[in-house]
């Protein structure tokens, strides 16, 4: 397992959504043999599933018009593409030479937030869900990234670099009003994640140390309001890329403890369980199924690992991030 580069080399590189965290990605191992389901390129969108998408394990028949969100340069740049949980309609939504990445839908799936380096730095973008009206909601001077919907639809939460030192977690209204600081410490607090229910706020905490190849990358929680931070993971291993189960009651997050990829655990901390080698995984919103990249893309599987089904060819460095429709 290959950790991360420093910031410093990735600044230039056009896989931004590792930019920002200042980690190389972690090739992990693909599942055993995936069932493979995304059609050759056609263009900037894919055709569709070939035939064995009939004889699909019987949880994805049940889900064939589920769409994720994901970031691919595949076309020679970051953009932002959509895709059918079967590997059909790989679509592409964003068109401009600078990197667009890590989009999250809102609560509705009428529009998806984004970060994009199209106005120099980095931008808090949102769309509607066809990738048209792009309107920027921060200032490319401050540096922010990877924002997160409110499940009312009321608050994006996002990190932002603005107040130098480490990143902090911010929170502002749907039309980028009332930027609000979260979070106030020297360490880096990374991809901020609504709870369900929008009580709490899940993140990443990377210690000052971070960068001098001492592993400190835990999972934390902290209330919606930002009181009362909670370390969840206790390891020597770096633990980020968490993400809440549909209904609030587990996490799911990327750990290169042993054997390394994805784990599960209870939202409050206990029962840390490897679940499957993968990266950057994201629950479906029925809490059924998980989203995550391997070496060979994109992969879909059933909530306890089984069933891991590739729906995107593309090796990841390519397709990342992948995020489902709520």
């Amino acid at each position: 397992m290959v950790i991360r580069e420093p910031v410093a080399k990735l600044v230039s590189r056009p896989r931004a959504a590792a930019v920002l965290l200042g980690l190389a990605r972690i090739a992990a191992p693909a599942p055993a043999q995936p069932a493979r389901l995304a059609a050759g390129p056609t263009g900037a969108a894919h055709g569709p599933a070939p035939a064995s998408t009939l004889f699909l394990p019987l949880v994805m028949k049940q889900h064939l018009l589920e769409k994720l969100a994901f970031e691919s340069d595949r076309d020679g740049n970051a953009e932002i593409y959509v895709i059918q949980s079967d590997g059909s309609n790989q679509t592409r939504l964003t068109f401009n030479p600078a990197d667009d990445f890590a989009p999250a839908w809102s609560p509705d799936g009428a529009r998806i937030t984004f970060t994009s380096k199209r106005d120099g730095g980095f931008t808090v973008y949102v769309m509607n869900a066809d990738g048209s009206n792009p309107l920027a909601l921060t200032s490319a001077t401050k540096t922010d990234s990877w924002s997160s919907w409110s499940p009312d639809g009321q608050h994006i939460v996002f990190q932002s670099y603005r107040d130098g030192g480490g990143s902090e977690i911010y929170v502002m209204n749907p039309d980028g009003s009332n930027q609000t600081r979260l979070t106030n410490s020297p360490a880096i607090k990374e991809q901020p994640k609504y709870s369900p229910d929008g009580s709490k706020i899940l993140y990443s905490y990377l210690s000052t140390d971070f960068f001098n190849h001492t592993p400190q990358g835990e999972i934390y929680v902290m209330d919606a309001t930002g009181a009362n931070q909670t370390r969840l993971t206790f390891d020597q291993a770096n633990d980020f890329y968490a993400n809440w189960s549909g209904d609030g009651s587990h996490i799911v997050f990327f750990s290169q403890r042993a054997p390394g990829g994805v784990f599960v655990m209870q939202a409050n901390g206990s029962n840390v369980t490897h679940l499957l080698n993968g990266d950057e995984p994201d629950w479906s919103a029925d809490s059924q199924r998980v989203a995550y990249v391997t070496s060979d893309g994109i992969n879909i599987a059933n909530a306890d690992g089984s069933n891991a089904v590739l729906i995107s060819d593309h090796h990841m460095n390519l397709d990342s991030w992948p995020r489902w429709h709520p």
